[in-house]
């Protein structure tokens, strides 16, 4: 009885009809019905349509498509009122250079590629800038005595070793007392014999001359040593101790590791790599790049050929050769700048046929220079004086002009007889022989091949003696230059910033060790580069026009052509080098603070 009660009052819940029950999950709902008629209305009925309105269409698609690209090219044209692509931090440069890598001690550096380790890694009291002025490194200022003889130098207050002590005056006097000193065997001791340093306080050094030297503040562009490292050193350590792998200076770059590359297939050595780190406390703003690898080599073909893998994305000193394979090269820029140097054929005035004033006059108007200069003459200047800049009016003192029969006739003149037989000249039973000496060098090669064509034209026998530089065995300073073992040699001579060619003209350094490649006296010389070297700059023009005069007729040398360095990069480094004009090649890094590898959109300055 219950039993059916309850039956009873649940049917009242149960309001689906019995036929219906067992298929009441497959029923479709009010909603699903709906959106199939509507779908069925206006789309499938009217998609049979569109071909009647697809002109329609088709100017719609077009109006949408016509508008998006507007929004496009809007966003793309007004972009360029507050972005540019710009040079961005970070990144690594990584330069060749050519030129071994011995050490990084500044005390023996000599080599291009030691020079610009010497200039990354060290601060110098005065540096160059990029276009050839003197300017203020680690120092703020000097003032000079009432007779100029003497020189105090002050120093910045936030200059910090890569150890994080002070660089002090104690540095700068301890490092010239190290060049002054013969044991050390230093490349500026001949410079600093006569130049007394002593220490005023912290930060003020002051320099007494001998002497009246018009020129001494560019003598202080040497790199800084720390006495708290080197102090202790035995001068065996100092040539060969580890501060010559891994040295601490207070440049911009910090020396990390030093590595050797050898070449495929072979265990010579194909470049030296030093790997460099930014220091983040550089006084004059630390570099943008994080890295700098500084690679040197031996031969310019594999300097080129990693430049071209992007092994090193910048090269420095390629020669003409080498620059001349990136030209039209959209992916590279070539800047060929000057520096402060000229290359020269410099004639031994003491011994063989070059003592002999009148050969040496043939040899100066029998010689094209131009037409020897080849590839070179494109990329720099013909040099005809003893200077590079404007000291003196050049018009006043001419170089005479290149006339092959007048070089024949001073020879004649002068009893060098041609012998037909040999097609050689001769004297007293003496052939006219030229003993040519120079180191191997691709920028020369051209040059050198010129030369003994057009000598031999004149009837002049050429012996060559060339020595590379990478054979260790042979050094050239040593078996060369200081035994002045040539009759004419090809040289190249560093100027600088100043005029002053002293060293390579007068005859007190006509010695082993000295410049005077020539051996050249003469007296009236002699007096005008004494004089020159203590007076004001007027009277200065006059002794080096008095000087150049007398070089001209004494022809001790010819010039050839002005140095410059081709240097390379791919066109993401920026290196900042335009109208640049360097004192030396190592001076590029005067802005490597600024230097960047790497380029991205960036807002502009307002």
């Amino acid at each position: 009885m219950k039993k059916n009660k309850i039956n009873k009052l649940w049917k009242k819940f149960d309001f689906i009809p019995e036929k219906q029950r067992k298929h009441k999950f497959k029923a479709k709902k009010p909603s699903d019905v709906a959106v199939i008629k509507h779908a069925n209305s206006f789309v499938a009925k009217r998609w049979r349509h569109i071909a009647s309105v697809r002109q329609n269409v088709s100017i719609w698609l077009l109006g949408i498509g016509v508008v998006f690209i507007a929004i496009i090219f809007q966003i793309w044209y007004l972009s360029s009122n507050y972005y540019e692509k710009g040079s961005v931090r970070g990144g690594t440069i990584s330069q060749g250079v050519f030129g071994d890598i011995d050490t990084l001690n500044p005390l023996y550096t000599s080599s291009p590629s030691e020079l610009a380790s010497k200039r990354l890694i060290f601060s110098s009291l005065f540096r160059y800038d990029s276009y050839g002025k003197l300017s203020m490194d680690a120092a703020t200022g000097y003032t000079v005595s009432k007779d100029r003889k003497s020189y105090d130098v002050k120093l910045r207050d936030d200059v910090l070793w890569h150890d994080g002590n002070k660089l002090t005056a104690d540095d700068v006097v301890y490092t010239v007392k190290l060049f002054k000193q013969p044991a050390v065997g230093s490349n500026q001791e001949a410079t600093w014999q006569d130049v007394d340093v002593k220490k005023i306080d912290s930060k003020t050094v002051r320099f007494t001359l001998a002497s009246r030297y018009e020129p001494f503040p560019h003598a202080l562009t040497f790199a800084i040593l720390p006495k708290h490292i080197l102090k202790n050193y035995s001068t065996n350590q100092l040539k060969e101790g580890a501060f010559n792998t891994k040295p601490v200076g207070s440049g911009p770059f910090k020396v990390g590791y030093t590595q050797s590359v050898k070449a495929k297939d072979s265990d010579k050595v194909k470049k030296k790599v030093v790997n460099l780190t930014r220091n983040d406390n550089y006084y004059h703003r630390p570099p943008k790049v994080k890295r700098f690898q500084l690679s040197s080599y031996n031969n310019r073909d594999n300097m080129v050929r990693d430049l071209r893998s992007s092994i090193i994305n910048t090269a420095s000193g390629v020669g003409p050769e080498g620059a001349s394979v990136f030209d039209g090269d959209d992916g590279y820029v070539v800047n060929n700048i000057k520096t402060a140097g000229g290359v020269y054929l410099i004639f031994n005035t003491k011994i063989g046929a070059t003592s002999d004033k009148e050969v040496r006059k043939a040899l100066q108007v029998g010689t094209d220079v131009k037409a020897a200069l080849g590839l070179i003459g494109k990329q720099t200047s013909v040099l005809d004086y003893p200077f590079i800049y404007d000291e003196i009016d050049k018009s006043q003192i001419k170089k005479p002009d290149y006339n092959f029969n007048k070089a024949v006739k001073i020879l004649e003149d002068n009893g060098w007889k041609m012998n037909e037989k040999t097609g050689f000249r001769e004297k007293d039973k003496q052939r006219l022989v030229l003993r040519l000496a120079s180191l191997k060098d691709s920028k020369y090669d051209f040059v050198m091949g010129s030369l003994m064509g057009q000598w031999k034209r004149l009837g002049i026998d050429v012996k060559t003696n060339i020595v590379d530089p990478a054979d260790k065995s042979n050094n050239f300073a040593a078996s060369v230059l200081r035994p002045r073992d040539y009759d004419v040699l090809i040289q190249e001579l560093n100027i600088g910033g100043d005029p002053d060619v002293y060293a390579y003209w007068h005859s007190s350094q006509a010695t082993a060790r000295g410049l005077n490649f020539a051996n050249y006296e003469n007296r009236l010389s002699d007096e005008a580069l004494d004089l020159a070297r203590s007076s004001d700059p007027e009277v200065r023009k006059v002794k080096y026009r008095v000087f150049a005069k007398q070089w001209m007729k004494d022809v001790p040398a010819i010039g050839l052509y002005r140095t410059y360095v081709s240097i390379v990069s791919k066109k993401a480094i920026d290196l900042r080098e335009d109208d640049s004009s360097l004192i030396t090649e190592a001076d590029q890094y005067s802005s490597v603070n600024n230097w960047t590898s790497r380029s991205n959109y960036v807002y502009k300055t307002p």
